[in-house]
């Protein structure tokens, strides 16, 4: 499983084959994302949020499936950064409903590094 979710957040190559990743994703169309405000542009930047979204959905979603503490914790770590570097670029998050949803996704992050005894330290 450990494979499978590393190849949705960065991406793999196989022979002259790549598939990029959620991370890729979002870093190789974020420039033409933000050039302008034409309609592409507008489409690239609801593109680039879904990765967003995903990468941080991606690494919750992993963690879940550690049987390891530690590198469940590292990966909630890095989804709970990952969004709060995003909502410092980005503030509006992409708009009402990126930002509900990554709210929501915020939410469940923060839940589960806290755990069971309520400790988010």
């Amino acid at each position: 499983a450990r494979q499978l979710f590393r190849n949705a957040v960065v991406g793999r190559s196989v022979g002259q084959a790549s598939a990029w990743g959620w991370g890729g994703l979002a870093s190789r169309i974020s420039r033409q994302a933000f050039a302008s405000e034409d309609d592409e542009a507008h489409q690239l930047r609801t593109l680039y949020f879904e990765a967003r979204y995903r990468l941080a959905s991606c690494r919750l979603a992993w963690a879940n499936c550690e049987s390891d503490v530690v590198a469940e914790r590292r990966q909630l770590q890095q989804a709970a950064a990952e969004l709060e570097i995003e909502s410092r670029l980005h503030p509006d998050l992409g708009g009402k409903d990126f930002r509900q949803r990554f709210e929501q996704l915020r939410d469940a992050i923060s839940q589960a590094l806290a755990g069971p005894t309520g400790d988010d330290s």
